[in-house]
Order: structure tokens, then C-alpha cells, then sequence
């Protein structure tokens, strides 16, 4: 299980196994596409956020943005932004852990 808090102080939980999956992996490959437009690595971002947390943190990730911006919307930028912190820290956990 790899553990970690965003510097917006959302704390999150992953499991491992599920950042080995196809749908995710593929999906991961394309949001980080750079022939691939704005659009299909935004749609390829959102994509990936349910394999990496679950609905259920998805939803606590969505809310806990909503609660620190100041009209109360969670905006893709935001999401895009915390998931791609998420994913930075994921991938450091599994480099520590294969070295």
C-alpha cells in the first residue's frame, strides 16, 4: 500500500497492484503523450484517477478541493494538478522500494 498527502494536505492511499493495471497504464501513457492534444490527456488524466484512488477518495479528492477553493469548484486544473502530485509520489515509493 503506498500512503501519501499532497501539499494541499489531501491524504491518499494506493494500492499498489492497481497502478500495474492495462487500463491504467495505457491511460497514464497517453496523458503523458506529447502528440496527444490538451483535450485526450485531460480526458486520459481522468481516466486514470479511478484506478489510482477508487471512486470513493476520487469523490473525497473532489470535495477536499471544493472545500479550499474559494468559490467552492473543484476545477479540472485543480484535479489535474493533484492527481499528477499523487501519481509523482506513487512513482517515487515504487523506485525506493526497487532500489
Amino acid at each position: 500500500m503506498i500512503t501519501g498527502k499532497t501539499s494541499s494536505g489531501f491524504e491518499f492511499e494506493i494500492d499498489e497492484e492497481s497502478t500495474k493495471n492495462y487500463r491504467f497504464v495505457k491511460a497514464t501513457a497517453k496523458a503523458a503523450s506529447k502528440s496527444a492534444t490538451q483535450e485526450e490527456r485531460i480526458e486520459a488524466t481522468m481516466q486514470t484517477i479511478p484506478f489510482l484512488l477508487g471512486e470513493d477518495q476520487e469523490e473525497k479528492l473532489v470535495e477536499h478541493l471544493e472545500s479550499k477553493a474559494e468559490n467552492g469548484i473543484a476545477t479540472v486544473e485543480d484535479v489535474m494538478s493533484e492527481v499528477k502530485e499523487i501519481m509523482e509520489v506513487a512513482k517515487e515509493n515504487k523506485t525506493v522500494k526497487n532500489s
